[in-house]
């Protein structure tokens, strides 16, 4: 059987509390898998100027400083300081798009989504991107509705009994097993 070891996980912040359960769950993540931690926020297209002048491009380029500046402070309310590797990048543009390419950038073999906070009826259930990525991405995705707790004591993997499920309920066994299996006599019930 093939072993899925985590190497890159890319955790999404729209900078709110709600992104503090991401952040935290892929951060447990890494830390089990000694992999990278990447947080990734984007700015929308609303949230971004038409850049036709070098006016212009300068604003941009201040933009992008004051959000990355803001998604450091983030991650540093949320995970303190860290000893493990963590690589911040900001997009700007279609949500769905960006968190994509910066998951084929850093080559990810998860990508961690979080709840944010409810704008319309029913949003509150999973929210127009998380569920853009979830179902169009190549890569796993994990949506967190609470941080994950370390050690991992339960895991529950949805099947349908294809081969997809398969490697769904492989992947998560070995993501959660495996850190454990150098400190316990113990794996987690699947």
């Amino acid at each position: 059987m093939k072993r899925h070891r985590l190497r890159t996980v890319l955790a999404t912040s729209d900078l709110s509390e709600g992104s503090d359960t991401s952040l935290l769950s892929a951060s447990m993540l890494a830390d089990c898998g000694i992999a990278a931690l990447h947080p990734f926020h984007c700015v929308p297209h609303q949230g971004l100027l038409r850049l036709k002048s070098t006016r212009e491009r300068k604003s941009r380029e201040t933009q992008l400083r004051k959000h990355h500046r803001e998604l450091d402070q983030h991650v540093l309310r949320v995970l303190g300081e860290r000893s493990s590797p963590v690589e911040l990048a900001v997009g700007f543009g279609n949500p769905l798009r960006e968190i994509t390419r910066r998951a084929n950038e850093i080559s990810a073999d998860v990508i961690v989504l979080g709840p944010h906070s409810p704008r319309v009826a029913l949003d509150d259930l999973l929210g127009t991107t998380a569920d853009r990525v979830l179902r169009t991405s190549r890569v796993p995705c994990l949506l967190a509705h609470r941080a994950i707790t370390n050690p991992v004591q339960r895991v529950m993997v949805a099947t349908d009994f294809s081969r997809h499920a398969r490697r769904a309920l492989e992947t998560i066994v070995d993501w959660v097993a495996w850190p454990l299996s150098a400190h316990q006599t113990s794996v987690p019930r699947v």
